[in-house]
């Protein structure tokens, strides 16, 4: 699968394919500059987060994680469908996490950005945001108005 997309001057062409036995990055420019490295920077940074499953202690980087939410008066971490405890505050995650690759949805949901498939206007003025592995959650309307503003512009 092939992809394109673009952040500030930089293009980045996406190359996904089962042939590839492990992830590499290759860099083309014409002069190394100040906004060729903020941007590597960003692709590279290894900010991760420590989660806990049973005894299980595990640190995970941050382009691992599908979205962070509340339930049972737990902030948990969800990566490829399995459910991680984390031991911040949904307000915490939101301080630490880079506002160009996650949302906060609602008072007790974040969600990974590219994970969004896409988002469908519902009756009470909520957004219904459906994930691209099928699972389906909804922002609250106060957020619903942050989204289409900051986001849906």
């Amino acid at each position: 699968m092939n992809l394109k997309g673009e952040m500030g001057n930089l293009e980045i062409l996406w190359d996904i394919s089962s042939k590839f036995i492990k992830t590499f990055i290759t860099i083309h420019a014409t002069k190394r500059d100040s906004n060729l490295a903020s941007s590597l920077q960003m692709l590279t940074d290894e900010i991760s987060v420590v989660l806990q499953k049973n005894k299980r202690i595990k640190r995970v980087t941050l382009i691992e994680v599908e979205r962070f939410f509340t339930e049972n008066k737990r902030v948990l971490c969800e990566i490829d469908g399995e459910q991680f405890e984390v031991h911040k505050r949904i307000y915490e995650l939101e301080k630490l996490l880079p506002s160009k690759l996650f949302m906060r949805t609602s008072s007790g949901e974040i969600i990974r950005i590219n994970v969004i498939r896409n988002f469908e206007l519902t009756g009470k003025g909520e957004l219904r945001i459906n994930l691209k592995n099928g699972k389906q959650t909804y922002s609250s309307r106060r957020y619903a108005q942050r989204i289409r503003r900051n986001f849906l512009k």
